[in-house]
């Protein structure tokens, strides 16, 4: 009984702690699966690959129904004089109509009206499934860095604590060397000074902890409190390979679908030409003579053109604002090419920075922590003042925050950079 009872006291705790666990990946994980942004980009594709699909369709045959019903006003009945006989009613008065009429219409030719249409809207379709794409490149970046902001808050408030805790306890012992005569009273103030400022600096840190605890929780979907475990992720040892930027397939799509627009404003120039079919059901039908009030069914074909003789420069205006529009999309993709190849070039010199100061820190916090650790016995010993051995756990925690920034800054760097290759998924 006593077994079962410490392994479940023991199992519950480990179950919960691996609840609170959140790593890198699972955070970008659920803020791709939760964030608005992408919600709506996502809906924005579905709705271009419906639009494609509809502009397809617009070339199949179409069916349509149309029913009537109709009160007429009286008429004289046409009738015949014949001799002997009298009048003889050819055509009653008939007051009341009724119609059912079916029409399939099929376009055979539109002036490449119809396909510049569904060519354009497939294009368009493809370009928001990039930008799409190019939408979770950035949410993801962002996840990171809010990631490793708030992986970085906590680790320099562990420093900041543990700071404090060294200079409360360094009080204590400062102290004891006045009541000995080893220091003066400015010596025993400057170190209250400094436990008081860092005392600030960790109420602060504190706070920094909270927003970027408060940024993740709202990227995520996820509370993240205090209790939440983030495991602080490796950098990668190998640069990411190149791929195709989302944002420049997005905006090659686009210019070929302003090259389709451009057939389209042509179209207006051409005749356009349509197979109809009618099929009439009718109560009279007024193709059969003499009319009888009774359903009859006739049917016609059709071959059908429309051609505009006179639009009033329309046609003229159409064809050079789709020019102009081409010419808008290949100057934006023109623009994007620039800009992706300014971000990777600027990328990797942000990443060469982070990777030569992540070695010079990793250095500094050596060689920091060994002239504290020298200067602090100097300081027991009465040869130092107050002033050099604050200087030492100075410089001490700067190259700890320092080294703690620089490791984070080469990971989201390197994130960066998969983001201007086109490589994120």
């Amino acid at each position: 009984m006593k077994t079962t009872v410490f392994l479940f006291l023991t199992v519950i705790p480990l179950t919960v702690l691996g609840q609170n666990k959140l790593t890198l990946e699972d955070a970008i994980q659920k803020a791709l699966g939760s964030y608005e942004s992408i919600g709506i980009e996502s809906v924005k594709s579905q709705s271009a690959q419906l639009t494609a699909e509809n502009a397809f369709d617009n070339r199949l045959p179409t069916l349509k129904a149309t029913a009537r019903v109709s009160k007429l006003s009286e008429v004289d009945p046409f009738s015949i004089p014949i001799p002997l006989l009298g009048n003889r009613v050819i055509s009653p008065s008939i007051t009341e109509a009724y119609a059912l009429k079916l029409t399939a219409t099929q376009p055979l030719f539109t002036g490449f009206k119809l396909t510049g249409i569904q060519e354009s809207a497939e294009q368009l379709s493809l370009a928001s499934q990039s930008d799409l794409k190019a939408k979770r490149a950035e949410l993801t970046v962002l996840v990171v860095t809010t990631y490793l902001n708030t992986l970085a808050a906590r680790e320099i408030l562990s420093l900041l604590k543990s700071t404090e805790k060294a200079l409360t306890e360094r009080q204590k012992d400062s102290e004891a060397l006045l009541k000995n005569g080893l220091i003066t009273e400015s010596d025993l103030l400057k170190v209250k000074v400094k436990l008081t400022e860092t005392q600030a600096n960790r109420i602060q840190a504190e706070h920094n902890v909270k927003i970027t605890a408060l940024n993740l929780s709202q990227l995520t979907g996820k509370q993240v409190s205090e209790s939440t475990q983030l495991i602080s992720p490796e950098p990668e040892p190998a640069l990411p390979s190149s791929g195709e930027r989302p944002e420049l397939q997005a905006a090659g799509f686009r210019v070929l679908a302003a090259e389709s627009m451009t057939n389209v404003s042509r179209a207006d120039w051409y005749p356009s030409l349509f197979l109809q079919a009618n099929w009439d059901y009718a109560n009279p039908n007024s193709r059969i003579f003499p009319q009888e009030a009774k359903f009859k069914s006739t049917w016609d074909v059709n071959l059908v053109m429309s051609i505009d003789l006179w639009t009033w420069g329309t046609r003229w205006r159409n064809s050079e604002m789709s020019e102009l529009q081409l010419q808008q999309a290949k100057l934006a993709k023109s623009q994007i090419e620039k800009v992706v190849s300014l971000e990777e070039q600027s990328v990797l010199a942000s990443l060469d920075k982070a990777k030569a100061m992540t070695s010079v820190s990793q250095l500094q916090v050596e060689q920091t922590s060994k002239n504290l650790s020298l200067t602090e016995n100097q300081y027991r010993n009465g040869l130092i003042s107050a002033t050099d051995l604050l200087d030492a756990q100075t410089q001490e925690l700067s190259a700890r925050v320092q080294q703690i920034q620089n490791r984070l800054d080469l990971i989201t760097n390197q994130w960066k950079l998969k983001k201007a290759r086109g490589v994120l998924p």
